[in-house]
């Protein structure tokens, strides 16, 4: 995760990050420019040319996996830096939309505090505040769980696929005062203002998880072409240069000022029939300005993929393998992840129980804000009693 977020560089390297990802945004529109056929051929520049040779093949390669990749690299890489640039987005949206929101992970506004508790009062347990929200909507799956960070602030309890409200942003978000157990706010994802429901969808979006497994497999496949663009793109650079030897040499082309002869290699008609204003034809001079454009537009996009394409890849990869980060774990630690049950009448020990533990297995959580993590399937601790509540996990404390 660390890799991915920030490159293990903390802070620092989230900015790198959102800068990276800026920079390939503008390579992703730059090479949808340069794609586009001019000619109106569409057909030709959406597949593979039968039995083609390598430089063709990894010329079709690059633009065909480049535009099918678009649709979903965009959100992807937008929604990434509001991830780590929450900040610089707010400042757009909130041009365009009040926003409401305080940040990227948190739907609670920093306005909303916990009572005054009275002299002597302690503060609600952990299944207490789970047992509030199951009362006040049963609906959807319990998700995630922040205790408050202070004595003013409340616990935070974030519910998914509730369906009721979206099969898309099915997040329900509740603020609970830690000394009443009231519940000071409810915030159904994906019903504020519509800057706030812009960035309700950034994390659905990045993660996939906005279209269920489709939403999820399409984010897992971009994350894999990105390493694909990177290296078709770098040998095609190369056979530019003249550092790859193709296969055969393009036999001399001579153009006039109306006529064009064909030519037999076709990775090179491919870049003249994709040149402005070459419908069977080049103009002499009406189309000048457009190709100096265009060309311009291959350069920008040429040095952009060079600069960001290696970072690039280590990041889509690791984004690749976290979109499925609880299989791959339920699968790579499944002793850890289940847990015997010693018999068909066994019960879960008390929440506070198992954070007590928790903390006493690793002191210097002690001192730390406490979040947890319910488990993403049932299926995962499928050796667990069946029972209405589901089992807790610690994942992290902040």
């Amino acid at each position: 995760m660390q890799l991915h977020w920030c490159l293990l560089l903390g802070k620092t390297g989230g900015i790198i990050n959102g800068i990276l990802a800026a920079l390939s945004i503008i390579s992703v529109l730059t090479g949808l420019i340069v794609w586009w056929p001019l000619t109106g051929k569409f057909k030709q520049a959406l597949t593979f040319k039968r039995r083609a040779g390598a430089v063709r093949f990894n010329f079709d390669l690059h633009k065909t996996v480049g535009f099918y990749s678009t649709l979903v690299l965009l959100p992807v890489l937008f929604s990434g830096i509001y991830m780590v640039l929450p900040d610089r987005v707010n400042v757009l949206v909130k041009l365009l939309s009040p926003v409401d929101r305080p940040n990227a992970y948190s739907t609670i506004p920093l306005k909303i505090h916990s009572s005054s508790p009275q002299a002597g009062q302690p503060a609600i347990s952990v299944s207490e505040v789970e047992a509030i929200v199951q009362k006040r909507s049963p609906a959807g799956k319990l998700w995630m769980l922040n205790a408050p960070k202070d004595r003013q602030d409340v616990y935070t309890v974030m519910k998914n696929d509730v369906t009721e409200i979206s099969r898309f942003t099915g997040y329900r978000d509740f603020a609970v005062d830690q000394y009443s157990g009231d519940i000071l706010k409810v915030y159904d994802r994906g019903t504020g203002s519509i800057g706030d429901v812009f960035l309700d969808w950034q994390w659905p979006l990045h993660s996939g998880h906005a279209f269920g497994w489709t939403g999820r497999i399409l984010v897992f496949l971009s994350g894999l072409a990105c390493p694909v663009l990177y290296v078709t793109g770098v040998i095609r650079w190369l056979q530019k240069r003249g550092l790859i030897i193709c296969e055969r040499s393009a036999p001399y082309l001579r153009l006039s000022n109306y006529t064009r002869h064909r030519i037999d290699q076709e990775p090179m008609k491919q870049l003249i029939d994709n040149l402005p204003g070459s419908a069977g034809i080049i103009a002499p001079q009406s189309n000048t300005q457009i190709k100096a454009r265009r060309q311009l537009w291959l350069q920008v996009h040429l040095y952009l993929g060079l600069f960001v394409g290696a970072v690039l890849v280590v990041i889509s990869l690791s984004g690749s393998l976290i979109v499925f980060a609880a299989q791959l774990d339920a699968w790579l630690n499944a002793d850890m992840m289940h847990v015997d049950a010693p018999n068909s009448a066994a019960q879960f020990r008390p929440v506070e129980e198992i954070i007590a533990s928790a903390k006493t297995a690793i002191p210097p959580m002690a001192s730390l804000r406490t979040e947890f993590h319910f488990p993403s399937s049932r299926a995962m601790y499928s050796k667990l009693p069946t029972t209405s509540r589901p089992h807790w996990i610690t994942t992290k404390s902040s």
